[in-house]
């Protein structure tokens, strides 16, 4: 496995201690996720390394555009450790590992894949890479007792392969939770406002059957889909690997079997225009809230920044306020501070703001950068800090 970077450690305020699960669902943005299907399944254009790019073919021999398109978006996240497995001459994994506070060897698994049969596909499978990116990016941004791994597969699509290397290949060190495994999720071919959940008695499988249809039952209102176990669940996805060796897992699906797949399945008629939004919007809440309950948010008071040591426990520096409309000041405490400074980066990871530190306590005026989600770094003396800051 090859590492591409460990990037944007984050720093976790104290408001993540008690964090429910209802709160976190209500994170997740309908906006922001129409526009990365509309990127990812090649509608608009987007930029992926500095550069202007349509992804409008995600086939395996010609995927490396949308592979570091995920690689970037990941990274732009924080609290994440971004690889990239390039396990044959085609084929390369994407994962993203948020390591649990408590229980860092137990993992959940979350996985889609995000290669294609031809051009766009947006329910097969920019739909379930999405909701992927989108719950990533909420909840990197909390600590939680277990480690998720995020995983997009390759080569689904042409014999399971991404997900065979990785259930193959996982570490005998670590207990795998559990994975849930995204597969279309944005067609609602019968109107039923239904979450198909697919399972098969294999590896407590069932168990975690049940904690889904819990989180739809409990949080119907925020959710506002009802469960629809399919026992036995389609096989036909990155979900029969773990079921094939034993071990837990289930499919969300748009889907309970073949007649009900949207139309336009494995066709470049597959378009974000033909996809029923609200609905996604459903599933993916529904997904959010399964993992964040997986998981286990964490209940310590001590959830800063666990992957950066650079800092010591109450001493890293305080950026506030936090979200803001102009100004953000930056509090270094009682660090010495030495070549310091700050920069903001977009959620394409490119710097718009960099400014040394020449002060325990420094505000600076905004007024200049237009409004959105950014990344802001503190650096001093060789040691970093990163959060997302929200301009409004």
């Amino acid at each position: 496995m090859k590492t591409i970077k460990f990037i944007l450690f984050l720093f976790i305020s104290a408001n993540c201690f008690g964090q429910s699960i209802s709160e976190l669902i209500n994170k997740v943005d309908g906006s922001g996720l129409e526009v990365m299907l509309k990127e990812f399944s090649g509608e608009i254009s987007t930029v992926v390394n500095g550069s202007t790019v349509t992804i409008l073919n995600r086939q395996s021999h010609q995927n490396d555009i949308s592979k570091d398109y995920l690689v970037q978006k990941l990274e732009s996240f924080g609290n994440l450790s971004v690889t990239s497995d390039a396990y044959s001459t085609n084929g390369t994994n994407v994962i993203a590992t948020q390591t649990g506070s408590k229980n860092p060897n137990e993992v959940l698994v979350i996985c889609g894949h995000y290669d294609t049969v031809t051009n766009y596909c947006a329910d097969d499978n920019a739909t379930g890479t999405v909701a992927i990116l989108e719950v990533a990016c909420v909840l990197s941004q909390y600590c939680f007792d277990n480690t998720i791994q995020y995983i997009l597969f390759d080569e689904e699509e042409i014999g399971l392969l991404g997900s065979k290397h990785y259930v193959t290949n996982f570490s005998s060190s670590q207990n795998l939770i559990g994975a849930i495994n995204l597969d279309m999720m944005g067609y609602d071919k019968d109107q039923a406002d239904d979450a198909p959940i697919h399972v098969r008695d294999k590896g407590n499988s069932i168990a975690l059957k049940d904690d889904a249809v819990s989180i739809l039952n409990t949080y119907s209102t925020e959710i506002g889909l009802t469960p629809n176990v399919v026992d036995p669940g389609i096989d036909a996805s990155d979900n029969y690997h773990f079921w094939l060796n034993g071990k837990t897992a289930i499919m969300i699906s748009d889907a309970d079997g073949f007649s009900d797949l949207s139309p336009h399945y494995h066709s470049s008629n597959d378009r974000v225009s033909t996809l029923d939004l609200p609905y996604y919007y459903k599933m993916v809440r529904f997904f959010l809230g399964l993992t964040a309950k997986k998981a286990v948010i964490s209940q310590t008071q001590n959830c800063n920044d666990l992957n950066n040591p650079d800092f010591e426990l109450g001493k890293k520096p305080l950026i506030y306020p936090n979200p803001t409309d102009q100004f953000v000041t930056i509090d270094l405490f009682d660090n010495v501070y030495n070549e310091a400074s700050v920069t903001i980066r977009n959620s394409l990871g490119v710097t718009i703001f960099k400014k040394p530190i020449n002060n325990l306590v420094t505000k600076i005026d905004l007024a200049n950068i237009k409004p959105g989600l950014y990344i802001i770094t503190v650096n001093n003396s060789g040691k970093h800090t990163s959060q997302k800051l929200i301009l409004k």
